[in-house]
């Protein structure tokens, strides 16, 4: 029999990175090759119909996403957090305090963009539902993106619709999964948008060139994962998807199920 003891000794890298140990040495026991936790982000020009996929023997799973952001708290962690450090360094007068936070790398002024939460329900294609609410926050040290996910029932994310952001638009996503070659690749169709369809694919691909290898029937746009802009937060706000932003999408959904969801 196999034992493998993961203590703390990497310290740094937290519980996260323990985790990720775990799961790379159970990919090298069963033969997978690890995929990093991050992925890349990038526009996809024109997104084809389903049946290309099936042209070129690329299995595809489709499902529905629906999120919801909630009203901001009236203080948020960030603002927490900055307060503190800066009452822990004004009591040392050999260092100045903080003035403002731009004195924390590639932070801005406004706290908003960095805590948020949403409640969000997905679809199958045989008609299961699962729903789920998500808290997101920064670390003010590290400037880290946290994300406390949990599963609610139906009643707890109708009442938590209540508590609607009316700034903020219901985010309506398409989800397309695939592999090829070794890369595991999500697709996420926007459709909650009046001026046109937004597709982002999102890549994770376990190579050593940090190199990305795109089926040949997907027309890829520029890479947009370090771009703020498109993330379902950003782009849920009213009025926020500028001209000449969208893919065209030839593609229409249509899920048949008990529940009779039903997207075009």
């Amino acid at each position: 029999p196999r034992h493998i003891v993961f203590d703390n000794s990497a310290s740094a890298d937290g519980f996260e990175g323990k985790l990720q140990r775990v799961v790379e040495k159970c990919a090298h026991i069963v033969g997978l090759p690890v995929l990093p936790k991050g992925t890349r982000k990038f526009k996809l020009i024109q997104l084809p119909p389903d049946e290309a996929f099936a042209q070129h023997q690329v299995n595809l799973t489709s499902f529905l996403v629906t999120k919801t952001f909630l009203k901001p708290p009236t203080t948020t962690r960030l603002d927490t957090g900055i307060r503190e450090i800066q009452e822990s360094i004004s009591d040392q007068s050999q260092h100045p305090p903080l003035q403002n936070r731009s004195q924390l790398p590639s932070e801005k002024h406004n706290s908003e963009q960095y805590s948020h939460s949403y409640v969000r329900v997905r679809w199958q294609a045989d008609g299961s539902t699962t729903y789920g609410h998500v808290t997101v926050h920064i670390d003010p040290l590290t400037l880290e993106v946290i994300e406390r996910k949990r599963r609610c029932t139906p009643r707890e994310y109708t009442a938590h619709l209540n508590n609607a952001d009316p700034n903020r638009r219901p985010v309506q996503q398409r989800r397309l999964h695939f592999l090829y070659k070794h890369q595991s690749f999500v697709i996420h169709q926007y459709l909650s948008f009046d001026s046109g369809d937004l597709a982002i694919i999102h890549c994770q691909a376990a190579r050593k060139d940090d190199s990305v290898d795109f089926p040949p029937f997907l027309q890829v746009g520029k890479e947009i994962t370090e771009d703020r802009f498109f993330s379902a937060y950003n782009l849920s706000q009213l009025s926020s998807l500028p001209e000449n932003t969208a893919a065209s999408i030839t593609t229409q959904t249509s899920f048949s199920s008990s529940n009779d969801i039903s997207i075009s």
